[in-house]
């Protein structure tokens, strides 16, 4: 009778672990349907208000590539603009753009640039990052301030490649500005304008075929092949894509698209009434100011403050606020898609804040050194999940071919962050949830539902953090094996990421970085 309900148990927990690993996939195919629902009603929605989609403010540091100005002795981000000076050397800003730019679907680009001296300023281009670089004649710059304009279709290109007498797309864009020693300069603003709009009447009639589901690689590429040699293809081109493969395949049929033809607006399949209606209602939303995030952040920083230094005295109550503390804000975070390219002074605030209050919690809880017997066999279960990374490497990335073997920074560096994420999941949360739900077994499964969570809505990647956050903490909980984990965990993650393709990992990003164009 013992043995059969043991059984049982032993059924019903993996039952409950295959529904989370559902869960988890269903939790990425909805992120991705809402990410491609909101980057096509967005980009809609500009061109029916007649709006550019490529638009730069000098005041505004993320605008610019590498937040400075190149070759430039000084330069400083002020009020009114990016101040700078040249040098001997003429000095260039880069505009930040995600994906490529499609150049031949834009008239004019224009530059609002105020100049100490008359000067010059001409446009660099390169198709792809690595690719050779196409220069624009220059246009004069007179003294004060101006508006200077390129007629993209009438620009006559110097290219390093001489096949090529002109770039048809960019995914690279500076300004070069040169002129007499110690001039100085105030780049404003700047805006790529498009050659046709697009009219909400018109919207009914513009065509948007649907491709191929992005599974059937053969049909999938043919029809696009198709589209791009099609003269007749409208601007902006409208896509709709089947959502009905893998994520990491239909994140890899967008990129293919937005390759072959920039600026191409891809709209899930069904979605296309609901995306249209959300771009007629779209509105132009100004940046919010950062008052109320770090509002928010000392907020954060008082409860945790206050949680610490008055625990509430029930048991369960108390883990379930402390449990609340730690992976509260960092979920909010990932799950609310505000981890971008660029992480701001709040969000690092943040980070900082919530580590140091899981820290606190070791003070008079920290767990007892395991014995020399219990660490060997708690070094053995951690194999375990080296041996299934392996074999995971195996079967489906056929061994390390990918990427060259990490740097000693690099493997100190996810040594590190692997200690971070053993720590708060293994030591912290696990813990907690046993607290609550009294039941071991249950613990296991919520703290790697939780772990998993931490890396959404990268679909693989949820997943493999499920199946190991299960095998380290049982190996926590019942070997406190910590350092195996934690060496396991750096190892896997690693081994993982040199051996599978670049795509289906996407650089082991997370949040809405994951959804970036390209694997990185």
């Amino acid at each position: 009778m013992i043995a059969v309900r043991a059984i049982s148990q032993a059924l019903l927990w993996l039952l409950a672990a295959a529904i989370c690993m559902f869960a988890l996939d269903q939790l990425a195919r909805q992120r991705l349907r809402a990410q491609l629902d909101g980057v096509a009603s967005e980009r809609l929605g500009m061109r029916l208000h007649s709006m550019s989609p490529h638009r730069w403010s000098g005041t505004v540091p993320t605008d610019v590539v590498a937040q400075r100005a190149f070759s430039a002795p000084t330069f400083e981000f002020k009020d009114d603009g990016l101040h700078f000076r040249v040098g001997p050397n003429p000095a260039a800003v880069g505009l930040v753009i995600s994906g490529n730019i499609d150049l031949l679907s834009h008239s004019t680009l224009t530059i609002d640039i105020a100049s100490s001296n008359p000067s010059r300023v001409s446009l660099l281009v390169r198709e792809s990052l690595d690719g050779p670089v196409c220069t624009s004649e220059s246009r004069p710059v007179p003294a004060g301030p101006s508006e200077i304009e390129f007629a993209i279709p009438r620009v006559k290109w110097r290219c390093v490649n001489p096949a090529r007498s002109a770039p048809q797309q960019a995914a690279m864009l500076r300004m070069q500005f040169e002129g007499p020693a110690n001039t100085g300069f105030v780049f404003r603003s700047a805006q790529l304008n498009s050659r046709s709009t697009l009219a909400v009447a018109d919207l009914a009639r513009h065509a948007a075929p649907l491709l191929p589901a992005p599974g059937d690689e053969p049909a999938f590429e043919r029809e696009l092949q198709r589209l791009v040699a099609d003269p007749a293809r409208p601007h902006p081109t409208l896509l709709q894509l089947p959502l009905d493969a893998r994520v990491e395949q239909v994140l890899v049929a967008r990129d293919r698209i937005l390759e072959a033809m920039p600026e191409t607006i891809i709209i899930p399949k069904g979605d296309l009434a609901g995306v249209s209606e959300r771009a007629v209602a779209w509105t132009s939303r100004s940046p919010s100011a950062s008052w109320p995030r770090w509002l928010g952040v000392t907020l954060l920083a008082a409860a945790l403050m206050l949680l610490r230094l008055r625990p509430p005295f029930n048991a369960r109550l108390r883990a379930a606020l402390e449990l609340a503390g730690v992976m509260g804000a960092p979920l909010a975070l990932i799950l609310g898609n505000q981890i971008g390219d660029n992480l701001s002074p709040p969000l690092l605030a943040v980070a900082a804040i919530t580590f140091v209050f899981a820290l606190s919690l070791l003070f008079g809880t920290a767990p007892a050194l395991p014995g020399s017997r219990m660490l060997v066999r708690g070094w053995s279960v951690a194999l375990l999940s080296i041996a299934i990374a392996s074999s995971v490497s195996l079967l489906l990335g056929g061994g390390i071919t990918h990427f060259d073997w990490p740097t000693l920074a690099e493997g100190a560096r996810y040594l590190a962050w692997a200690t971070v994420q053993q720590f708060l999941i293994c030591v912290i949360v696990a813990g907690r949830i046993e607290i609550l739900c009294r039941n071991r077994s249950s613990a296991i499964l919520g703290a790697a539902a939780l772990f998993a969570l931490l890396h959404a809505p990268n679909a693989m990647l949820m997943q493999l953090t499920f199946v190991g956050g299960l095998i380290w903490i049982w190996n926590w909980q019942s070997h406190r094996a910590l350092l195996a984990n934690i060496v396991a965990h750096a190892l896997c993650g690693i081994l993982l990421t040199l051996s599978l393709p670049p795509h289906w990992l996407y650089s082991a990003e997370v949040s809405v970085r994951y959804f970036l164009i390209g694997p990185s």
